[in-house]
């Protein structure tokens, strides 16, 4: 066949997909959204001989754009189980404050049994013996963390230390308590699972006769990580980035978030706390985009090459290949990158036979 016989009688066809990693279809920036819809206009350029002979070869100078593959996708938290706020000995209750919604942290006291105030502590091991001058383990390392939060300047040594009771000391003053005291009685502390803040229901009542490990109130449940409900899996490969409102989290993958300081920053959101509130009906919508943006160029997918044995790539007008990978592909227009592409424009065949191959 001749280069004119070649070139004259093109047909358009359907062009198929292939994944770079994971590849973009659904959801592009809003300058790639562009960039397909405002192609640079189709203009004749100086081509070889054996395009020129064909009086109808349609040419495209584009010019490659940067896109983030940005996509909008539902994020589902993974919740602790409720804990409970319970009395640590039995008696009546003489003071009880709690109230649904209230914050309680390590220092709170709203609670105290024949007169004996109770204060609220949340440590990650349950504090399940008394506390006296020189014992070590894990409850005291739980107790000198969660002391640390509240005065960084204090040393986790595992041992119940003149710090830990001078750091205690303060948090009995704050809360109208006898700051002299020495050892931390088990029966004078409620103890509170980390990350539990809130109460959610009140099950006892002031002048209740109660009994030690008795249900005084439900916390919140907290959250343990996030994950995305469904991975696109067509994303451009490269590090990402989630946008929750104004929480910003890198990626370090797509399994779960499970960082405490990530999973706090989403968890301060409105969006968290309306999916809270509704039992999880109301869904948490998230921006997932590369960190990095890329470029491609915009083509419409007339121009695209993609044989059955494999490849994908562009025809230049000066008749070389150019191999490329599809980033996307909408309503008759497809951006495509390559290996070490450029800002520089590219001058492009638009229409190639359906038996044409990138050799």
């Amino acid at each position: 066949m001749s280069d004119s016989g070649k070139h004259g009688n093109r047909r358009r066809g359907t062009m198929p997909l292939l994944s770079w990693g994971a590849l973009g279809v659904l959801g592009v920036t809003l300058s790639a959204a562009a960039a397909l819809g405002a192609f640079a206009l189709t203009q004749r350029s100086a081509t070889p001989a054996a395009l020129a002979e064909s009086g109808d070869d349609a040419v495209l100078r584009s010019t490659p754009t940067r896109v983030d593959d940005r996509r909008r996708i539902e994020l589902v938290p993974d919740l602790r189980p409720a804990v409970a706020g319970r009395a640590p000995r039995a008696g009546t209750l003489t003071t009880f404050t709690c109230t649904p919604g209230r914050t309680v942290r390590t220092g709170s006291v709203l609670a105290s049994v024949d007169g004996k105030d109770l204060l609220a502590i949340s440590t990650s091991v349950p504090l399940w013996r008394d506390l006296s001058p020189g014992v070590s383990g894990a409850d005291v390392t739980a107790l000198q963390k969660a002391l640390r939060k509240l005065r960084p300047e204090l040393v986790v040594t595992r041992r119940y230390d003149t710090q830990t009771r001078r750091a205690l000391g303060e948090i009995y003053a704050k809360a109208g308590l006898d700051r002299a005291q020495t050892t931390l009685r088990r029966d004078s502390v409620i103890w509170l699972a980390p990350g539990a803040t809130r109460i959610a229901s009140c099950n006892a009542g002031l002048g209740q006769q109660v009994n030690a490990g008795q249900e005084l109130f439900v916390m919140e449940r907290t959250v343990r990580s996030f994950r995305v409900k469904t991975v696109p899996d067509d994303l451009v490969a490269g590090a990402r980035r989630l946008t929750l409102e104004k929480a910003k989290v890198n990626l370090k993958g797509l399994g779960a978030i499970a960082e405490p300081a990530d999973v706090a920053r989403l968890a301060r959101t409105a969006a968290f706390r309306s999916w809270l509130d509704s039992g999880g009906k109301t869904p948490i919508t998230a921006d997932l985009a590369l960190t990095r943006e890329i470029l491609a160029l915009p083509v419409p997918a007339t121009a695209v090459v993609s044989p059955p044995g494999g490849g994908t790539c562009l025809t230049l007008t000066d008749g070389n290949k150019l191999g490329v990978t599809i980033v996307t592909s909408s309503m008759g227009r497809s951006l495509v990158t390559w290996d070490r592409i450029t800002a520089a424009p590219v001058s492009v065949v638009t229409s190639v036979e359906a038996d044409e191959t990138c050799d």
